[in-house]
C-alpha cells in the first residue's frame, strides 16, 4: 500500500489510513500528489525529485526539462498490469515537452507502450525490449500549453494481440492494435520527453488486473 492504494479485494478496510476502498474497486492506485510519495515510484532516465529537477509541490508532481532531448520515466513499484487503464490529468509549461504516460514495461528489457501528446497530435509509440522508440499510431489535434487535459491509456489482450486505446477528457480519439511481439504484462508510468520546459502531473489512477 502507498499514496491512496487500493485494497486488493473489496473488504472496505483501510489502505494505510488513507482512504477506505470505494465499493465494487478492485486492485489498483491513485495519487492526488498531495504530498511526495517517493517509495511509491521508482525513477528511470533521471531525478524527478529535489532541486532543480521537479518534484511535488502544490498539488502537482512536475518533471523539470532542461535543455536535454531525452526523455525520463518514472514507473509506479509493486504493480503489473496486462488488462488495464493508466489515467492522469497532464499539462506542460511550454510547447517542446511531451507529456505522457506508459504501460507494460519490461524492467529488464525496457519495453513499453507509450502515449504522450505534443502540440498538434496525440501518438503511440512502441518500444520493443531492447529496441527504440517507434511511432505506431496517431490523431491530429490541438493541445495549447498550461492547460490540464485528463489523458487515459488502456490496455486488452486478446490472447496473441493487444488492443490501445487513448481518450482525451473523456473521448476515446486513438486506437491500435498490436499482433507483433506483443508487450506482456509489465509496469506503470508517467514519462516526460522533449527539451525545455515542465511536464506536470496530478490525479494519478491506475486499475487493472494486476498482471
Amino acid at each position: 500500500c502507498g499514496a491512496n492504494t487500493f485494497s486488493a479485494a473489496d473488504t472496505g478496510a483501510a489502505c494505510q489510513d488513507f482512504q477506505l476502498c470505494p465499493e465494487g474497486q478492485g486492485s489498483g492506485f491513485s495519487d492526488d500528489f498531495s504530498s511526495e510519495n517517493v517509495s511509491d515510484y521508482e525513477d528511470l532516465f533521471g531525478t524527478w525529485s529535489g532541486g532543480t529537477f521537479g518534484g511535488v509541490s502544490g498539488g502537482v508532481l512536475t518533471k523539470v526539462k532542461g535543455s536535454e532531448t531525452g526523455s525520463y520515466s518514472r514507473v509506479l513499484n509493486d504493480h503489473q498490469m496486462r488488462d488495464g487503464a493508466v489515467t492522469a490529468k497532464l499539462k506542460r509549461s511550454s510547447s517542446t515537452v511531451k507529456p505522457g504516460l506508459f504501460l507494460r514495461h519490461d524492467s529488464v528489457g525496457g519495453g513499453k507502450y507509450l502515449v504522450f501528446f505534443t502540440s498538434t497530435k496525440i501518438s503511440f509509440n512502441k518500444k520493443p525490449n531492447g529496441g527504440s522508440y517507434t511511432f505506431v499510431a496517431g490523431y491530429n489535434t490541438a493541445f495549447a500549453s498550461n492547460t490540464d487535459y485528463v489523458i487515459s491509456f488502456s490496455a486488452t489482450d486478446n490472447g496473441g494481440s493487444v488492443d490501445l486505446s487513448a481518450s482525451v477528457d473523456g473521448v476515446e480519439v486513438l486506437t491500435w492494435t498490436d499482433t507483433t511481439d506483443v508487450l506482456g504484462a509489465g509496469q506503470i508510468g508517467l514519462y516526460c520527453g522533449g527539451p525545455s520546459g515542465n511536464c506536470i502531473y496530478d490525479d494519478f489512477t491506475v486499475s487493472g488486473d494486476g498482471g
